[in-house]
């Protein structure tokens, strides 16, 4: 044997020796982390986790210090993400057995029971004496520069002089009275067991770490006139499932019960005894906390399956299907979300799986539709509530809110996509109560930004062949709220046709002071109709992207369609 050979049997032993050791460090070992965090609604954890398998599902538990993995309760789950990462909150139930424990475990285990990762955190609830001492201010906080918020009054806690606002202006959303704060109304001072819900308040003070204001002064701007905030719906632990022995959700449900996960696998067999193995469907509803950032929502189903968002459904697959894997992007806030989930099982196989996966502040989403982004202001202004794929702009909330969980007025809403056009004119519809404004390519086409009862813009325009951009804004003051879209190439020999249908009105809505929001787009100016005898009785094509063809004639205006003929998007 050469020295050449020997040389390279010795550099071959050594890779497969070291081969193991590398794949073991960039694997890593499964683990997990527990944070507590001072919420409205109750103290939440946070759990976090890295070193496990990318793509893994894991179930997340609650237990008592040293306690196995089967004696702890499921309270959440997650998804892992490429690296292995992943990051999941829930509630710290309220039950006393949990409250009388000085430490608590949660336990995180992948569902193929290939790996479980444990950590230990101090029970905040057991280390918090009284309500009132957790909810004012702790003297060790370090404030933040002196702010202000403006907002509605949701609820007040007198004891505590502690207030829930839903804020118009800044983003604290508690406010704690210092014992030296004063409140006011009309320049005269105001006891404090005389402010009500709905009330209009303008406070300012120092924001702590946690994004409570303690307030120095609280002013209130206007007393409630529209009904308070509905108090929301508590958030859940598990799912609320209800099972129906038929492929509708019709009728009442034959077994409701609580589902930590929705990860089932009934091959051919049935939910429960009192279910059919076949030909059922089941409908599952639950309020989670949710961090601000992007989300990728996943269903695997065998068959069908819709999941819906704040009422907005995401992901709408109503038919029979193999075990298929559907997602579907969303931004959301800091807050508790309502999510929903319906599916139906026809014959054979059975298969539910629905789980997410948080993917940073900053992750690049698809929004196949219309990106549609709510705000809680008629500005648009500050982060949305939640943005979300909506197939169409077809809306009538009539005097509730444009999602779960939002006011049902002093809302507004943004909804931009692209779309490819063949060359011609088009013209394009909008209905709306209140103000309205639509773009084409960044060229302002319909300009009613004002507060009205639902009213019929329409608008031409000559368009190139290709893809076009498309952007709508909305705002809502008080009263009822309805936005429709719609558009459609015209004919070269036009024929008048029906509007829009406006809906029915219900009330008569009190004129306002129409809000200016403030926009990031720099809309381009509408070009002015040319001057000239027949501008009197025919609109000018609008130049956009290219001039109408030689010998097309000049259309009548306003030509009307028939709402069987729209194109609705």
């Amino acid at each position: 044997m050469t020295s050449h050979n020997r040389l390279l049997i010795v550099c071959a032993l050594m890779a497969l020796l070291f081969l193991p050791a590398c794949k073991l460090r960039s694997s890593g070992q499964p683990a997990v982390a527990a944070a507590p965090l001072n919420t409205q609604s109750g103290w939440a954890i946070r759990v976090t986790g890295s070193g496990w398998k990318a793509g893994s599902k894991i179930t997340v538990l609650i237990a008592a210090k040293g306690a196995s993995p089967s004696q702890g309760t499921p309270v959440s789950s997650a998804l892992t993400d490429a690296s292995g990462a992943f990051t999941t909150i829930f509630l710290l139930p309220t039950d006393p057995h949990w409250k009388a424990l000085p430490e608590l475990a949660v336990i995180a285990s992948a569902n193929d029971q290939s790996s479980t990762a444990t950590s230990t955190f101090a029970n905040p609830a057991a280390a918090t004496p009284t309500a009132t001492a957790e909810l004012t201010p702790a003297p060790t906080r370090t404030p933040a520069a002196s702010q202000y918020v403006v907002g509605y009054v949701v609820s007040i806690a007198l004891e505590s002089r502690t207030l829930a606002v839903r804020p118009v202006e800044g983003q604290a959303s508690t406010i704690a009275l210092t014992p030296a704060a004063t409140v006011s109304y009309q320049g005269k001072e105001l006891p404090l067991a005389q402010l009500r819900q709905g009330d209009l308040i303008e406070a300012a003070g120092a924001v702590s770490s946690d994004g409570q204001l303690a307030a120095q002064t609280l002013r209130v701007l206007a007393r409630g006139t529209i009904e308070p905030t509905p108090t929301p719906t508590p958030v859940l632990l598990t799912w609320k499932g209800e099972y129906f022995p038929n492929l509708t959700l019709s009728g009442a449900p034959a077994l409701v019960r609580n589902d930590p996960v929705i990860d089932f696998e009934w091959r051919g067999s049935g939910p429960a005894a009192n279910i059919p193995d076949d030909a059922f469907s089941v409908r599952w509803t639950g309020n989670w906390l949710f961090e601000e950032g992007n989300y990728r929502f996943y269903a695997q189903v065998d068959d069908g399956v819709r999941l819906a968002l704040d009422d907005h459904w995401v992901i709408d697959r109503w038919h029979e299907s193999g075990g298929a894997l559907y997602t579907a992007d969303a931004y959301l806030s800091r807050n508790t979300h309502l999510v929903k989930v319906e599916y139906f099982e026809a014959r054979d196989l059975a298969q539910a799986k629905v789980w997410w996966e948080y993917r940073g502040p900053g992750a690049k989403q698809n929004y196949p539709d219309w990106q549609a982004e709510y705000y809680p202001n008629t500005s648009l202004s500050g982060l949305p509530y939640i943005m979300l794929n909506d197939r169409t702009i077809s809306f009538d909330w009539k005097s509730g809110p444009p999602v779960a969980g939002m006011q049902s007025d002093g809302f507004s809403a943004r909804w931009t996509r692209t779309v490819n056009l063949d060359a011609g004119v088009y013209l394009f519809e909008v209905v709306a109560d209140d103000g309205v404004r639509l773009w084409v390519d960044e060229g302002l086409l319909i300009d009613e930004w004002k507060e009205t009862a639902a009213q019929s813009y329409s608008a031409e325009r000559f368009l190139s062949g290709g893809s076009h951009r498309l952007r709508v804004e909305y705002y809502e003051s008080t009263g009822e709220a309805v936005i429709r879209v719609a558009w459609r190439q015209l004919p070269a020999t036009p024929t008048p046709t029906a509007t829009l249908p406006l809906p029915t009105p219900t009330s008569t809505p009190t004129a306002t002071r129409t809000p200016e929001p403030a926009s990031t787009y720099q809309p381009a100016v509408t070009p002015e109709r040319p001057s000239g005898s027949v501008a009197s009785r025919f609109t000018a094509f609008l130049p956009l992207a290219g001039q109408p063809p030689a010998g097309l004639p000049l259309l009548p205006a306003p030509f009307r369609l028939f709402e069987r003929d729209l194109k609705r998007f």
